[in-house]
């Protein structure tokens, strides 16, 4: 096993390669006397035959983990070498500092079997054309990357063990912080926590990621982010929100008091030579504590906007989606009585139909239901606007108290974004004023920056007066409360309100509905929410519009027939088949 015999005149005319590495940066730092060894391999080479100037370190993977070879630049180099058939013999001081990856090690014994290249170690010289070397060298292999993973199993059982404490720091997200003692706590910038609990609350009232970030646009309103700044560390930075800023907060769990590890899987794609994370659902987490640290929102909280935006999703079959454009009131909440599944909206010629077409679509079978979404959205609107009607002026109050709790809170965040400009202000102008006049270069840089930060401060102010001084109160009486809800018919028929935001209402009062189209009739089923369930009945004949329904059922009131048939006439309405 010395070697020697093995080494030939044609080795000795070519290169004698010393590949030189560590795994990390710290052990480059630390353990000194592990590279040293390497180095010290050259006198072996030479002790060998070789002479010094045919000695040749690779050492530029200082630092770089031998589980791949993609991204090790020496490693390369060493295979191009090979294979240019420059090199007689590869020196590492063992196996595993050349390649802990069978895929690599064997592809490496490839190329130097072609090529007549030598392989040696500590321990002796290996020919790769040698089967018993061969053999050994490839047991080497094996035993390299399996230690490897030993390694990092042993590693990762420790970090799960410790994570089960919630004793393992990992990154939390913006709005919490450590203190001194190590405990996790609410950020103490209060900006940053008022514009937090206003996100939650906004999702909890609107219900939709993409209409909060169209409101906090619409408001002018930002959000914090955590940047990272070289040599200076993590800073808080402004910036108007975003869709995935607000999807990854009401995601987060840790903002419900959650202390979680891992939530998600990497693995490497062999191919791409990329890495794939992919999301777990919560019972495959490997460690979920509630009730951690202090949440933003309960965990109840929590798991009721995952629902939400599972509701919101239209890629999930069962679940309602977000209130769209469409003249289909019930679209997304409305399901099959005879099988269950949920129905779809079809259109044909502009005409809205509610069709169960799962199985029609996946198997060929023929359609289980369908129905005129006219007809159903006419009978239902009338049921509804009487339920809406008869006990509203509790939640209309409730409602004005919202909207002046909101306007309170959209103040607070105008006055906090100015104290927080007032402050960099100050700054700008302390450091100006702390250097030395006559360094000019200098004072003229301040001096401007000091000047942009003014004109930001007083833009700010401008818009906050624009917002709130000439913000009028609403103040309004149960009276007028009583006569807006009286006008509620009115004003759903007309263009007052459109059809998003009477989807979203409808949602409010409606958990789902059920359609049993029968011979002559079609039976709606109305599961309120809080468990009350209606049954109303549509004929399947034609009949006219919601709206001109409702006008008719005004006007009697007070008209007769004929006088109801001039005033339409005269207004223009026409039977459903066209006529007078």
């Amino acid at each position: 096993m010395s070697g020697i015999s093995k080494v030939q005149s044609s080795h000795l005319q070519r290169k004698a390669v010393i590949y030189i590495r560590q795994s990390s940066i710290q052990q480059v730092e630390n353990n000194v006397e592990s590279r040293r060894r390497q180095y010290q391999l050259k006198e072996r080479a030479i002790g060998l035959g070789w002479r010094e100037n045919e000695c040749v370190f690779i050492d530029d993977d200082l630092g770089l983990s031998g589980a791949a070879s993609e991204n090790r630049q020496g490693y390369q180099r060493l295979i191009t070498m090979v294979a240019l058939q420059e090199v007689g013999i590869i020196f590492g001081i063992e196996i595993s500092r050349l390649t802990r990856n069978c895929l690599d090690w064997y592809k490496l014994l490839e190329i130097a079997s072609c090529f007549g290249c030598l392989i040696g170690d500590e321990d002796g010289i290996y020919d790769p054309t040698d089967f018993n070397d061969r053999l050994l060298l490839g047991l080497k292999g094996t035993i390299s990357e399996a230690e490897l993973y030993q390694i990092k199993a042993r590693m990762m059982r420790g970090r799960i063990n410790k994570a089960r404490r919630g004793e393992l720091e990992i990154q939390f997200p913006i709005g919490y912080e450590r203190d001194l003692e190590g405990k996790v706590v609410m950020s103490a910038d209060e900006s940053v926590r008022s514009a937090i609990f206003d996100v939650f609350k906004l999702f909890r009232q609107i219900r939709s990621v993409r209409a909060t970030v169209v409101y906090l646009k619409r408001k002018g309103l930002q959000l914090p982010y955590q940047a990272q700044i070289p040599g200076l560390g993590k800073k808080i930075e402004w910036r108007p929100p975003s869709y995935d800023s607000i999807y990854s907060l009401i995601t987060n769990p840790t903002y419900a008091g959650v202390y979680s590890y891992g939530k998600r899987k990497r693995h490497t794609d062999p191919v791409e030579h990329k890495v794939i994370c992919s999301t777990t659902p919560v019972e495959q987490w490997e460690v979920c504590i509630p009730g951690h640290h202090e949440g933003y929102i309960t965990y109840e909280e929590y798991q009721e906007n995952q629902q939400i935006l599972r509701d919101n999703s239209y890629k999930i079959a069962a679940s309602k989606g977000a209130p769209r454009e469409g003249k289909a009131l019930l679209q997304g909440i409305v399901y099959c009585k005879k099988c269950g599944l949920k129905m779809r909206t079809h259109y044909n010629r502009t005409k809205p139909y509610y069709r169960c077409e799962q199985n029609y679509r996946r198997f060929g079978d023929p359609l289980c239901n369908w129905a005129s979404a006219k007809k159903v959205d006419a009978a239902f609107e009338e049921l509804f606007l009487s339920v809406l009607h008869s006990g509203s002026v509790d939640l209309s109050i409730k409602f004005v108290l919202k909207q002046k709790e909101e306007t309170a809170r959209l103040k607070s965040h105008g006055e906090q974004k100015i104290q927080r400009l007032q402050y960099e202000a100050n700054l700008a102008r302390r450091r100006y004023e702390s250097v030395d006049p006559e360094n000019r270069l200098v004072a003229s840089t301040l001096e401007r920056e000091w000047n942009e930060k003014l004109e930001v401060l007083k833009n700010a102010q401008a818009d906050f007066r624009r917002q709130f001084e000439s913000e009028k109160r609403l103040e309004l009486s149960i009276s007028e409360i009583k006569r807006l809800i009286n006008d509620l018919p009115t004003k759903w028929f007309s263009s007052s309100i459109d059809m998003q935001d009477k989807k979203e209402i409808v949602r409010t009062l409606v958990e789902n509905v059920f359609l049993d189209n029968q011979e002559k009739i079609v039976n709606i089923i109305i599961n309120w929410h809080g468990g009350t369930t209606t049954q109303i009945s549509v004929p399947k004949y034609i009949f006219t519009s919601g709206h001109s329904y409702h006008r008719i059922k005004k006007l009697a009131r007070q008209k007769t027939d004929k006088q109801i048939a001039e005033q339409l006439n005269s207004e223009g309405q026409k039977t459903a088949k066209g006529h007078a």
